[in-house]
Order: structure tokens, then sequence, then C-alpha cells
């Protein structure tokens, strides 16, 4: 893929960014919250227009130096229209305050559609499009690990109130996989069921989970 120049240096440093900045909390959020969690909300919600403009801003951003110099305003300002929104006083001052982010704001976005315009050639490389679908693109691929992540907090919840040997476990979240595969209904039912605590074995634990179902 490097040879045909599908996938770049760049690409690459964007998706292991990607991993470390959505991936990792969005697993730990699935791992915590795996009942109440949907996944296909999670992946919908990656299809937005805001998108293209966040894109290009972060793309094709300003100089070092302006941003060096436009940030720490930006933030300054920020803290001020902080404090500023306590008291109606401060009304006047706090208008200004946001006309000025507004303008920065404008700025940005000048430098950007500037940056495209000069380097439009980017459009015409598959990285380009990579890179600013990267949220979308990365989601889909991780999808099943989101899915299998979700649902082996079911299985386990249901295996840890048994009394099965530790080294069975991995056979007993099978059979549970096998009986119930992804029916979120039947496994919230099952996980509360109090038979659970008196299975010995996986032989006992097939033979409930088949009768419940």
């Amino acid at each position: 893929m490097f040879y045909f120049k599908i996938l770049e240096v760049g690409v690459v440093k964007d998706y292991v960014v990607w991993i470390f900045s959505a991936l990792y909390p969005l697993v730990f959020r699935v791992s915590s919250d795996y009942k109440e969690i949907n996944i296909n909300k999670i992946f919908k919600a990656t299809f937005k227009l805001s998108v293209i403009p966040l894109f290009i801003i972060n793309e094709y951003t300003l100089s070092l130096v302006a941003e060096l110099v436009i940030v720490p305003i930006s933030a300054l300002i920020a803290g001020i229209l902080a404090v500023t929104e306590r008291d109606e006083k401060y009304v006047k001052a706090r208008n200004l305050l946001n006309n000025i982010l507004m303008i920065f704001g404008f700025i940005f976005i000048c430098a950007a559609l500037g940056g495209l315009i000069v380097h439009l050639n980017d459009t015409l490389e598959v990285g380009f499009w990579i890179k600013m679908f990267i949220d979308i693109i990365g989601i889909v691929l991780h999808i099943p690990i989101l899915y299998f992540l979700k649902y082996v907090g079911f299985y386990e919840q249901i295996i840890n109130k048994t009394k099965i040997d530790r080294l069975k476990k991995i056979h007993a979240i099978v059979i549970v996989f096998m009986i119930y595969r992804f029916k979120t209904e039947k496994l919230l039912e099952i996980s509360k069921n109090y038979k659970l605590w008196s299975i010995n074995n996986t032989n006992e634990l097939r033979n409930l989970l088949k009768f419940e179902s």
C-alpha cells in the first residue's frame, strides 16, 4: 500500500493519533457501560457534515507564529467571558469579546480555505480523503471489536455468577455465545437469573441456558 501511495506516512500518523485519542476512550466506554451503550448510535454519529470543515481548518491552519499569538489570546478571552457571564453589567464587554472571537474564527476559516485552494492538488490523493474521514473509517473498521467487547461484558457477567472453574471460563463464554448470540434482552434476563449461582460446570450452564431460552 505504501508502494501504490494508498497508505502514506501522514495517514499512518493520523491513524495512530486517532487510536489513542478516540479508539481507546471508546473501548473503555463500551467495556464499562456495555449494558446501556448503543454501538449503532455511535456508528451513525460519525456521519456528520462538520467533519469536512473541521478537517480543512485543522489541515490548512495558520503559521506557527500566528497560532502562538492568536491561541493564547483566544484562551484568555474565553476565560474572561466565563467571568463576565456572572454579571449583567458586563454585557457590552461580553459582546465585544464575542465579536473578537468571531473575527479570530473568521481568520482561521479564511486561512484554511486559502490553504485548500493553494494545495488543491491534495484532493487528488487518496491519503487526503482517508485523513478527512479517518473517524468514519476507524469506526467502521473497529465495529466488530466494539460489538465483541459489548457482548463479552454480558457473557462474563453471566459466567462470574456461576461456580465454573476459571480455566473453563472461555469454554463457558463460547457456550453462552452459541445459545444467546447477540440477543441483548435475553442476556440481560439470564444475567439476573438466581439459578446461575448454583451452576458448577459447563454442562449445567448449557442445560440452564437452553431451558431458559
